[in-house]
């Protein structure tokens, strides 16, 4: 039996105790606010893992690397999925545009799937589908609330690829903006 109790039982006792670091003032790192109030907060997708972090934190041990790989933000859906605004000069201005600086290295990627310039309002539907799925909430700033949609995406010719789309909810609105995607990974 080692100092931690019996040995591991689970694999969220074996993880915690994997990412365990040093408990000299030297060597041992500050949670940040974030990972303390994400484990407080019952994010861990694991709620054995939440109790064994709760049990372990008290006792010295990092769980930085523990919540970077299994703390997640929650998921929601987007407000009013079906007033979501799509504007074509993001779909067919930039993402299936050649000549833009920017959407020119998206539009390779969008054109493999099977989508054209001329037909963009094939991907706008498709991306229109992406609003009513579940969202994470990224960024909060003085425009508004931004979200990414991560999912997949069947294109006209029957590939399918992961993509992440970006939404912003004004902060004076109560519907989403789309305002770019782009492959996942």
């Amino acid at each position: 039996m080692d100092r931690w109790g019996p040995p591991a039982r689970c694999h969220a006792r074996a993880a915690i105790r994997r990412r365990e670091i040093s408990l000299s003032a030297r060597r041992r790192s500050v949670i940040s606010t974030h990972h303390v109030q994400t484990v407080e907060s019952a994010l861990i997708r694991d709620s054995a893992l939440l109790a064994h972090a709760h049990e372990n934190r008290s006792r010295g041990i990092h769980l930085r690397n523990a919540c970077r790989t299994m703390c997640r933000r929650p998921t929601m859906k987007l407000p009013n999925p079906d007033r979501a605004v799509i504007p074509r000069a993001k779909i067919e201005g930039y993402l299936l545009s050649p000549a833009h600086v920017v959407g020119r290295h998206k539009e390779v990627f969008f054109r493999s799937l099977g989508y054209a310039q001329g037909e963009w309002r094939i991907l706008e539907r498709d991306v229109r589908g992406f609003a009513n799925r579940n969202a994470r909430l990224t960024k909060t700033t003085e425009y508004g609330q931004k979200f990414e949609v991560r999912a997949a995406i069947t294109g006209p010719n029957g590939r399918t690829a992961s993509i992440v789309t970006a939404w912003i909810v004004r902060r004076d609105e109560d519907f989403p903006r789309f305002f770019t995607a782009y492959p996942e990974g």
